[in-house]
């Protein structure tokens, strides 16, 4: 079974950004197709992102400064 971007996106997105404490939680959601929908859709509302990686919104909002403000708070070389 070939798995698709997207299976194998989701689960380094909770790895990278989630908190440590709930990135098991998470994982578990995502398994579960039906829980995987509702995990997804909260996604963007959530509460457990790591502090490090929470930022307010920057006015401007290309892919290389938010890709260069993710390096600058620790994230890994592919964020």
């Amino acid at each position: 079974m070939t798995l698709s971007a997207t299976q194998i996106h989701k689960p380094q997105l909770i790895l990278a950004f989630v908190l440590p404490q709930r990135q098991s939680r998470y994982l578990e959601l995502l398994a579960n197709p039906r829980r995987r929908r509702d995990l997804t859709r909260e996604l963007s509302h959530f509460k457990h992102l790591d502090p490090n990686y929470v930022h307010p919104p920057v006015w401007r909002k290309c892919a290389v400064d938010i890709y260069e403000l993710l390096k600058f708070k620790g994230a890994p070389e592919i964020c």
